[in-house]
């Protein structure tokens, strides 16, 4: 189970790295990686109300800002990174 919440943790902080990437412009915004990890995740946050600071939209579809990202990505795999740290057995 820990080593399972760990990988998946590690996978949500990449795709935040990714989208990272995407937003910055180093990969091309044609990407299907693209529209994975910014555009369905801010049309999701999008269509439940959250607007104007997660996501933002011009003239076409929402996507993910940088605190969008932050919140959405790199938020959950640090408390999921510190409850594994947390809760660690130590062994001797």
């Amino acid at each position: 189970m820990r080593t399972t919440l760990g990988v998946i943790a590690v996978a949500w902080s990449l795709c935040g790295v990714l989208a990272l990437l995407a937003l910055i412009g180093v990969i091309p915004v044609d990407s299907a990686a693209v529209d994975v990890v910014l555009l369905w995740p801010a049309i999701l946050l999008w269509s439940v109300g959250i607007t104007k600071i997660l996501t933002a939209a011009a003239h076409g579809p929402p996507f993910l800002t940088g605190l969008g990202i932050f919140v959405l990505y790199w938020v959950p795999s640090g408390v999921v990174a510190g409850y594994l740290i947390a809760t660690r057995r130590r062994t001797m």
